[in-house]
């Protein structure tokens, strides 16, 4: 018998997306969006990514795209607060990768925005 099964390559590791990187700096990977979009590269067109957010303590959230060229993204569901350690896998035609590298981003809280309002008699 024969396999048509392809090889699939380790995705590569994923990315905080720059529009959800609300840190000091769009690379930083420290962000106050508990919804953070994820970016992987290096995933096979018709494959399924899944993408894994993990910190110790908490239960793991996960999103998952079929990638329609070499780089594709899903967006995370609410994470809490604290450092996530960012994985993904990519499965097509029965076989499955071992995770990628990981990413840590950092959820921090939303900086609190001071009004200040004055007022003018009429």
């Amino acid at each position: 018998s024969s396999s048509n099964a392809v090889a699939l390559a380790v995705p590569g590791q994923p990315d905080l997306a720059a529009s959800s990187d609300l840190g000091v700096s769009a690379t930083d990977n420290i962000t106050y969006f508990a919804t953070p979009l994820i970016s992987v590269s290096g995933v096979a067109t018709g494959a399924t990514v899944t993408v894994t957010a993990a910190k110790s303590g908490s239960d793991s959230v996960t999103c998952s795209f079929v990638a329609a060229s070499s780089v594709g993204e899903c967006t995370l569901g609410t994470l809490a607060l604290g450092q996530w350690s960012i994985t993904a896998i990519q499965a097509s035609g029965g076989s499955t990768t071992v995770a990628s590298s990981a990413v840590v981003i950092t959820i921090e809280a939303a900086p609190v925005l001071h009004l200040t309002f004055t007022t003018r008699s009429a």
